[in-house]
């Protein structure tokens, strides 16, 4: 009998769940890295003010790299600074967020759905782990990611079946 990608995460300690956030999101982060080289790329204008506005090209791998931290040396920063280092990536995001969610910025989908769940990994590590229609910010990650890496050509089902397997005892959901 086979089992979802959810039910797989929701019966995973935090910790592991947000093992395969990093996981996946670093899998898929070269789909935002090669975008992101042009900043027309990263950059729009909203329609609100007409300001411009360009997206750091580092915010992902920033988000990345602050997820692997807590992840693997969770002593290395104090609660107040691993908060503060969310609140200010977090910020970084709000805007473009917006921008999409207004069809101010358009992307390509998988480079969307790479930058949401960058982006959903942050809200986790901000201490929001339960989105409003009761799923986990670090299972919307995983499934962001793993739905850009598929999308964006750069992982198929079974690459991404293996990619899985260290998180479920060597079965995939699904089977």
């Amino acid at each position: 009998m086979g089992y979802t990608l959810q039910e797989l995460m929701q019966g995973l300690p935090t910790e592991r769940q947000l093992a395969m956030a990093v996981h996946f999101v670093q899998l898929g982060l070269p789909i935002w890295t090669e975008f992101a080289v042009d900043p027309a790329a990263r950059s729009y204008c909203d329609g609100v003010v007409g300001m411009h506005h360009v997206i750091s090209e580092t915010l992902p791998a920033r988000a990345l790299a602050l997820a692997q931290c807590v992840l693997h040396n969770p002593d290395h920063m104090s609660t107040a600074d691993r908060l503060a280092e969310c609140a200010a990536i977090k910020h970084e995001f709000i805007e473009p967020i917006v921008a999409l969610q207004d069809g101010d910025w358009e992307l390509p989908d998988a480079v969307k759905l790479i930058f949401y769940a960058h982006s959903n990994m942050v809200e986790h590590l901000s201490g929001y782990s339960i989105f409003l229609g009761g799923e986990s910010a670090l299972y919307v990650t995983v499934n962001q990611a793993i739905d850009a890496l598929e999308t964006s050509g750069h992982m198929h089902m079974q690459a991404l079946r293996v990619a899985l397997q260290p998180f479920t005892g060597g079965r995939a959901p699904g089977e």
